[in-house]
């Protein structure tokens, strides 16, 4: 089922105790979730799941990182992130960059040798 299903559901299920927030992921009533809660519950779904200890907060590193790996824009980084300027994105990720920029440059040498 998907969620906006789910959720027009259970809004109908309990009528005025409804919280109209507008907020996507919600409790039962439809008040907005805590991000304490949000967190315990990933912390036991990854250990349900026999997975090593990860966080959200490392699952936005870990998505960060793998996109500079791929050579993806740092601007397009900054967007999916959510940081309000770029210079978040390269004050916290830039060391990242130091050995994509040194896969660009040896890239750009391999082509400029062969046209020479």
């Amino acid at each position: 089922m998907r969620y906006g299903v789910a959720q027009a559901e259970q809004r109908l299920s309990i009528g005025e105790l409804w919280h109209g927030t507008g907020h996507v992921f919600t409790n039962d009533d439809g008040s907005p979730i805590s991000g304490e809660r949000v967190s315990k519950d990933f912390a036991k779904i990854v250990k349900r799941n026999g997975l090593p200890h990860l966080t959200l907060h490392g699952l936005r590193h870990t998505t960060a990182s793998i996109l500079i790996a791929q050579g993806i824009q740092a601007r397009t980084i900054a967007d999916i992130l959510g940081h309000s300027s770029i210079t978040i994105t390269m004050d916290v990720y830039g060391h990242l960059l130091k050995g994509v920029q040194e896969d660009a440059i040896n890239v750009l040498g391999e082509q400029l040798s062969g046209t020479l």
